[in-house]
């Protein structure tokens, strides 16, 4: 079993096989896959993951990106990258649908944005919805 974790303070994606189970269940042994490390674009607070097409989304607040990691094979790699300071400002938190589609929280933007990832080399905006009285400071988008 795969799974994956993103520490945002140390600014990098974490791959890792087998089970963990917390508060105080069996907690197997884990092998680390990989990681991705990037000060720059991996320091967002949320990590999607789209089981479908073996990708990671990560958004990064402090720089407006999104970025798009693939998770195939031995270790992670960054696939595509979109910076977008208007509609990516402060980008905190997104998830991906499965479809080619990554929703993102854009905090300073009081905004939505739906990133078209069909392409993962080439992410692009598909859609933008900005309000500043119902999405002030958005922070997360429901799975």
């Amino acid at each position: 079993m795969r799974r994956f974790g993103a520490n945002w303070a140390r600014s990098m994606l974490i791959v890792v096989a087998g089970l963990m189970v917390g508060r105080g269940g069996v907690e197997d042994r884990l092998l680390l896959l990989g990681s991705v490390h990037d000060p720059a674009a991996l320091n967002g607070h949320a990590v999607a993951y789209d089981a479908g097409r073996n990708i990671a989304v990560l958004p990064s607040m402090s720089s407006d990106t999104l970025s798009v990691v693939s998770l195939s094979g031995n270790s992670p790699a960054v696939m595509g990258r979109l910076h977008d300071r208007t509609r990516l400002n402060g980008a905190v938190h997104a998830t991906a649908d499965g479809e080619g589609h990554a929703l993102v929280a854009a905090y300073y933007s009081d905004a939505l944005t739906v990133v078209d990832i069909s392409d993962p080399s080439n992410p692009v905006v598909s859609g933008y919805l900005s309000d500043s009285q119902r999405l002030d400071g958005a922070t997360a988008m429901p799975p």
